[in-house]
């Protein structure tokens, strides 16, 4: 009897062991391929993504050493984030993450217009105090804000189903879930497009130290995605549009954003 319990404890072990590598890139368990800095190398380093975004790696290769911010606002990452468990199948999962990215979008948006309007990093993050735990606050602040600088209203897609999703256990099917993703992805483009047209750019909410370098990475929503390149300059006048992103991403997950 002791022996079947223990073939039993070591098949469940392994069943968990390849339910954990299946499953790699839910839960924050998110790489990213960072490249060296060296010129001459430019090898590329697979990542564990962590919470600040900064990272120290010596490259195994050349022994370059580099220090850097990576160039990813959270709600890009969240979003990367909900388009991996969506590839994977894990839809509940995903709609999670596609929520947060919205509500960190808000967050962005709002502290983009203060400092844009010659508010301090300081006063930002002491106003921010107020309501950082409370997201009705906080879409209320940005509702308030966008519209006064944009004259445009932003309404949040699909409250009924998410919070279906989140609070009452309802699992989404596929459908559901690629339409949530492109309702969220539509949002915060929408929002973007008038974002980057503030002059001060967002240095403080990308900081950096002085032994520090910017990472360049692109993310599933990417800002560069407004412009098209002319004889003039760049032209902002594209609208991205989700589905040809997801096509992108599907057939090719390493091609230009993160991977699982």
């Amino acid at each position: 009897m002791r022996e079947i319990a223990w073939v039993f404890v070591d098949n469940l072990g392994r069943e968990l062991e390849i339910l954990l590598n299946k499953t790699k890139g839910m839960w924050g368990w998110m790489k990213i391929n960072l490249r060296c800095i060296n010129f001459e190398c430019h090898e590329i380093l697979e990542v564990d993504l962590n919470n600040d975004f900064r990272y120290q790696y010596t490259c195994k290769y050349c022994d370059t050493v580099t220090k850097g911010v990576l160039t990813l606002q959270r709600f890009q990452v969240l979003f990367d984030l909900g388009i991996i468990c969506l590839k994977k199948g894990f839809y509940k999962e995903a709609v999670s993450n596609f929520a947060s990215s919205l509500e960190r979008c808000y967050e962005y948006s709002i502290k983009r217009i203060l400092y844009n309007n010659d508010k301090t990093k300081e006063e930002i993050e002491d106003i921010w105090k107020f309501i950082k735990s409370q997201s009705e606050r906080q879409y209320g602040a940005f509702l308030f804000l966008y519209y006064n600088v944009f004259g445009q209203k932003i309404e949040t897609p699909s409250v009924k189903f998410r919070n279906d999703v989140t609070h009452n256990g309802y699992f989404p099917t596929e459908e559901e879930t690629i339409k949530y993703a492109e309702d969220i992805f539509n949002a915060i483009t929408k929002i973007l497009f008038n974002i980057v047209d503030l002059k001060k750019d967002y240095e403080y909410l990308l900081p950096i130290r002085e032994d520090e370098v910017y990472i360049d990475y692109i993310s599933f929503i990417s800002p560069f995605d407004f412009f098209t390149l002319t004889d003039e300059g760049s032209v902002k006048n594209n609208k991205p549009k989700f589905h040809e992103r997801y096509r992108i991403f599907y057939e090719n997950e390493n091609l230009d954003v993160a991977v699982g």
